[in-house]
């Protein structure tokens, strides 16, 4: 009896989608979507998305986290779309900011985009840094109450440590 390989599953890539979506989260999309497709799936863009900021069209890669603005929404601290590969360049579709949020400048509302930031915890990392002074390192965040090195974790990629 012959056997029959199964067939191999289609690349999937895993992507993580915050800001102004139905629901925010990470998704499977087939190798090569675009960032519409992720839209899609996600429930589709909220009545404050600013779908001028993003570009809807451009191709998606294994691990990246895409961020769709609100109306008003600080550009600074955030931008539209961002890649592993460029948060280790340190560019960012142009950007020297990669994207990331600056802890040291974020506001309530920035830091809770964060996985796992409530407003409980958003609060304690404003407060820490009101009453310490700017952060040095993204590990001082081990030092605010509801940060430990898991939720370091999650997030280390996503931000970062401006100088003031």
């Amino acid at each position: 009896m012959e056997q029959v390989a199964a067939p191999l599953k289609e690349e999937e890539w895993v992507v993580y989608v915050t800001g102004a979506v139905a629901r925010p989260g990470v998704y499977s999309l087939p190798a090569g979507s675009r960032v519409y497709q992720l839209v899609e799936k996600s429930g589709g863009l909220t009545d404050e998305a600013d779908a001028e900021s993003i570009n809807l069209a451009a191709k998606l890669a294994d691990g990246v986290h895409v961020h769709v603005p609100r109306e008003g929404e600080d550009k600074a601290t955030t931008q539209g779309f961002m890649t592993q590969e460029n948060q280790k360049k340190g560019s960012f579709l142009g950007s020297a900011s990669a994207g990331l949020i600056d802890i040291n400048k974020a506001s309530k509302e920035d830091l809770e985009r964060l996985p796992g930031i409530g407003p409980k915890t958003a609060e304690a990392i404003i407060a820490y840094r009101e009453s310490r002074g700017l952060f040095e390192r993204v590990e001082d965040l081990l030092q605010v109450k509801g940060i430990g090195p898991k939720k370091l974790e999650a997030i280390r990629n996503l931000i970062t440590v401006g100088s003031p």
